[in-house]
Parts: C-alpha cells; structure tokens; sequence
C-alpha cells in the first residue's frame, strides 16, 4: 500500500473534524472554502524591510533617526553602499525633542555591532569607500 499523499492527510483531517464537531454541542462549523485551524504553539517572524540613513558608525555600533519606536534588542542590518552589510542589536531608542516648524523624525535609534564583528576593519573599510564625512559627533 502507498503512503498517504498530503491531499489524504487533509481530507483525513477535515473528516475528523467534522466528526468532533457533530459530537460536541455548540460548535459552530467553518464553512469556508479553506478553514481555519487554530493552533496550540506556533509564532510568526516578520521582518519589514525600512531603510534610514545612519546618522553615525563607529568600531562598537551606529545610530540612526527615524518616526518608528525600536524594541531593545531587535536585530537589525546597516548596509553600506551594499559591500559592506552589518548585524546588530537595538540598544537605545529615545524620542527626539520636537521642534516646531519642522519635519524631523521622533526617534534616535542606537545599535551596538555583534562581538565577533570585526569592528575596525569595518570602520576603515567604510573610510576607504569614501562614505565617512570627516567630522566626529554625536
């Protein structure tokens, strides 16, 4: 005998569960097309793909401002000139002061790099690249 096909175990599971619903009073069936079932454990990641300029880098993390609150420790990728692609963790995320008049974001967002992310070279690998403005600040 062949083994059950994917089509079978769910027609075996819709079968077995219309006969549940006949023996239990007060459920009320699914009619639709494809039902749904719910679950005892299961979790959904999603990742929503947002791109913000990084305000500043540095051999241990980045910064960058935006009008969405970041949870602690949420991971999140910098991407520079897409050669150089970096893993990191939110570490901060602070509303802005607003200030009147203007259209500025809410949030200053802090990331701290991985440790085993080889921090220098990175920051000189961004210099080389041309994409550091010679200025420190915060």
């Amino acid at each position: 005998m062949s083994e059950p096909t994917w089509e079978d175990e769910y027609k075996s599971l819709l079968a077995s569960i219309a006969d549940r619903q006949k023996t239990e009073p007060g459920k009320v069936p699914d009619n639709r097309k494809q039902p749904r079932f719910r679950t005892k454990s299961g979790f959904v990641t999603i990742q929503i793909i947002l791109e913000y300029d990084v305000l500043d880098v540095s051999t241990r993390g980045f910064s960058f401002d935006c009008d969405h609150l970041f949870p602690t420790g949420l991971d999140v990728t910098a991407n520079f000139e897409k050669v150089i692609s970096l893993e990191a963790k939110v570490t901060s995320c602070t509303e802005l002061q607003p200030t009147t008049g203007e259209d500025r974001p809410r949030y200053r967002v802090g990331c701290e790099f991985s440790e085993d992310t080889p921090g220098l070279q990175m920051l000189i690998s961004i210099y080389r690249m041309g994409n550091i403005d010679m200025t420190i600040g915060t």
